[in-house]
């Protein structure tokens, strides 16, 4: 299979990594949106808050957080492109968020923690 579909390799690759870290319900239930909603906004919160999380991040987390984002692409990739591969690493977002949301507080707010 492989061989015969070299060309079409990144596009299947793509459509993997797609399917499983892109917050979108394939089937529109109730509990899909849900699901996708609080996916959604974990991700929204980490990207919008990585100002103020990324310089206080201690190198440790940072290496086993990086390395469960390689493991979940690789498997991802490998196996199938399913969300339950990035399941893994989002838990590893939220120390992330609280972080950002402290240090947000702290500039901008003058709020005690």
């Amino acid at each position: 299979y492989i061989k015969e579909n070299i060309p079409a390799l990144p596009k299947h690759i793509l459509g993997k990594l797609t399917r499983s870290f892109v917050p979108v319900p394939w089937v529109g239930s109730f509990d899909a949106y849900v699901a996708f909603g609080f996916r959604f906004v974990l991700y929204a919160l980490v990207i919008g808050l990585c100002l103020f999380w990324y310089k206080a991040l201690p190198p440790v987390y940072e290496e086993i957080l990086y390395s469960a984002v390689i493991v979940s692409i690789v498997t991802t990739v490998i196996f199938y492109g399913c969300s339950r591969f990035s399941f893994c690493f989002e838990a590893l977002l939220i120390p992330l968020v609280a972080v950002g949301v402290v240090n947000f507080r702290r500039k901008y707010l003058h709020q005690p923690d």
